[in-house]
């Protein structure tokens, strides 16, 4: 719900800066089109409900906001969240998070 959630403030509130949705797409209702800030996705490269694909079709070609994807090789969704030792992922995590803070670090400050 997260990233979602993320993109879907995005795509509704035009004083959103920037958005970082972790492994999740926003419902086709939201129109991608109507976000303005710089968007950096995190996604996992074994995701049943947001896979490569999914995320190329329903995010990469409907944004015309500056973006950047990120997928993380050999990781499932969810492998940010260490409570879930099954898909966590050290390493994808700190890269992600590491991304993210640089990419908030120039848009938010």
């Amino acid at each position: 719900m997260g990233g979602a959630l993320t993109l879907a403030a995005a795509s509704k509130f035009a004083h959103v800066s920037a958005a970082a949705p972790f492994y999740g797409l926003a419902p086709d209702t939201f129109d991608m089109t109507a976000i303005t800030c710089p968007v950096q996705g995190h996604f996992a490269e074994h995701d049943d409900w947001c896979s490569p694909d999914k995320v190329e079709s329903h995010l990469t070609k409907k944004l015309k906001a500056e973006h950047e994807v990120f997928t993380y090789k050999d990781t499932h969704h969810a492998f940010t969240n260490e409570a879930r030792p099954e898909v966590y992922n050290a390493h994808a995590c700190e890269a992600a998070l590491d991304r993210t803070l640089v990419f908030f670090g120039k848009n938010l400050f």
